[in-house]
């Protein structure tokens, strides 16, 4: 807050700067998790910024960062881009519907989520369109838990809005793929 109440010419610098001072400060590394790390990598939009990014995240061993991405991007996918083979790339396996029920229930049963059990013993419905729209990934199911859990007297129409609301930028990879 106070870099940006200095409304610098030089508030990357700074912030830089003060960013490696805390760093030595802790005497820690640092796990940067980003998340639609494809989104940030599109909005920076400038090669020379995103080549120096690379540079510091190689040559920094105290930073660490692991990114992700609902798909392959340009950005990491062609062989001109600054991050063209940086990252090691895992995939999610879809989960299948029986791993998805599975899931849903066991993490019913450990928090107390009747009505989560009962969605998916009679309305196997829902749970079949959660699967769907998720693509069967295991974050965005837990997502889509949460929606059962509050919204059980709902129907697919309304889960989908909620999902939605929640995780816009997959969905959006999502049916544009589709």
């Amino acid at each position: 807050d106070q870099l940006l109440n200095e409304n610098s010419d030089q508030l990357a610098k700074q912030a830089q700067e003060q960013f490696y001072q805390l760093l030595a400060q802790s005497g820690k590394r640092v796990l940067l998790l980003v998340d639609n790390i494809n989104d940030i990598f599109t909005a920076i939009d400038d090669g020379n910024a995103l080549n120096k990014l690379r540079a510091l995240w190689m040559t920094d061993a105290r930073m660490m960062v692991v990114g992700a991405t609902p798909s392959h991007f340009e950005e990491v996918a062609s062989v001109d881009q600054a991050f063209h083979d940086f990252f090691r790339i895992f995939s999610l396996d879809r989960l299948t519907r029986q791993e998805l029920e599975n899931f849903l229930r066991h993490f019913a049963e450990i928090q107390g989520d009747d009505q989560v059990i009962h969605a998916i013993e009679h309305a196997p419905q829902r749970i079949a369109a959660m699967r769907i729209l998720t693509g069967g990934n295991p974050r965005l199911v837990k997502l889509g838990y949460r929606v059962l859990r509050e919204g059980i007297d709902g129907d697919v129409r309304r889960d989908l809005e909620r999902l939605l609301d929640e995780c816009t930028p997959f969905f959006k990879h999502r049916i544009e793929s589709l």
